[in-house]
């Protein structure tokens, strides 16, 4: 009977559209696979940039009437309400500014005095809260988050000009600072440490509680209007959010805006990829199909004659079944080690580039060529036992 079945199954017609239907499940189940790996990475790419993403920093253009002082910079109460009922709009703060003048200097190694400015918004904003950053009156110590940008800028232009040491995020942490704000009603001096880092907001940042005491009890204005606004949008490439932007004269990082913007054209284009892998898997089921119903209909004798000499249709089905899982095994095999090849060349150059990228392919990637391979498998199985029934 094996030896029948191997002659119906490897004829000469079924030999070429065998290897067709796997070609095409084949090239399908790759185009598929390598459109969902790319998507789970972009997305994973988006969601650790998201928090920088979705927040966006505002103020608006200066020109040459605000520098003749005939315009102002700040936003009104009425412009800060009118953003915030924005659809696109889930949250948004105030910049406060400080009204005082400050200075630090350095202590153990690295030594260095310098005029700083100091600016403050509401916790809810802040990437995380880190420890050691409430304040009241009482406190000594003054904690002070920074932007990596201002960290970048220490390690690769002041420090290397100054001939003082690079720091770690770890190691400026350690470094003691003393820090003197000044203003109308008086000064007062403390300890300052660094506690933390934000990607999000590039500024020297003091806890809101402390901001507000200063301004108010060293510096001449106690509430000042904000300069700048922080925006948790919906979405940063919202067509309606660039709009309002632009009719306001609003200014932003316009690559948060792109960021969003590409994001969604990657995505997009990883669905239409994986569309047309689909698309090649349909077809391969379709010739796979087919190819068995032409060689079960031209060996229709042989296989009358095996059931007459009392082998059953479901045991001619297992054997058929048989060499189509091993045919179908080597084709996926092949897709799969296509796969993990493009993946591992893909994620090689990215991290040459800069951009970390999971290792290997992802897990989910495989369960769902996996299931592709078993659905494929199953739907066959169905179709060559009611082909077989029917042949009887």
């Amino acid at each position: 009977m094996k030896a029948l079945l191997t002659k119906i199954l490897w004829s000469r017609t079924g030999r070429w559209q065998f290897a067709s239907a796997g070609l095409g499940f084949g090239l399908g189940l790759l185009l598929l696979l390598t459109s969902l790996q790319l998507y789970l990475d972009v997305r994973r790419l988006l969601q650790t940039n998201a928090r920088r993403a979705d927040y966006l920093i505002l103020h608006k253009d200066i020109s040459l009437a605000n520098t003749l002082g005939l315009a102002a910079s700040t936003f009104s109460e009425a412009e800060v309400d009118r953003l915030r009922r924005q659809p696109f709009v889930e949250q948004l703060g105030l910049f406060t500014a400080g009204q005082f003048g400050a200075t630090a200097e350095g202590s153990l190694a690295v030594s260095f005095y310098t005029q700083l400015f100091f600016e403050s918004v509401p916790d809810a904003f802040l990437d995380e809260v880190p420890d050691g950053w409430r304040w009241n009156e009482a406190s000594e110590r003054l904690p002070i988050i920074v932007s990596q940008d201002f960290l970048n800028l220490y390690n690769f232009g002041y420090a290397p000009s100054q001939g003082l040491p690079q720091l770690s995020r770890a190691t400026i942490r350690l470094v003691p600072l003393r820090v003197t704000i000044r203003g109308p009603k008086g000064q007062r001096a403390y300890e300052g440490r660094i506690v933390g880092f934000s990607d999000r907001i590039a500024s020297v940042l003091v806890p809101d509680s402390f901001m507000r005491w200063a301004n108010r009890s060293i510096g001449n204005v106690p509430s000042p209007p904000p300069s700048r606004l922080i925006v948790r949008v919906s979405d940063a490439a919202d067509p309606v959010l660039a709009g309002y932007l632009a009719r306001f004269n609003y200014q932003t990082n316009n690559n948060q805006l792109k960021a969003g913007q590409t994001g969604r054209v990657v995505q997009l284009a990883m669905s239409l990829i994986g569309v047309v892998g689909l698309f090649f898997i349909g077809l391969s089921f379709v010739l796979f199909t087919t190819q068995f119903r032409a060689v079960i209909a031209e060996a229709r004798e042989e296989i009358t004659l095996l059931l007459q000499l009392g082998y059953r249709a479901a045991t001619l089905a297992a054997h058929l079944l048989v060499y189509f899982a091993l045919f179908l095994a080597l084709t996926a095999g092949l897709a799969f080690g296509l796969l993990a090849l493009a993946v591992s060349r893909a994620q090689a150059f990215a991290q040459q580039q800069g951009i970390a990228l999971g290792a290997g392919v992802s897990g989910a990637v495989l369960l769902t060529g996996l299931g592709f391979v078993g659905l494929c498998l199953a739907i066959n199985a169905l179709s060559v036992r009611r082909l077989l029934r029917k042949g009887r």
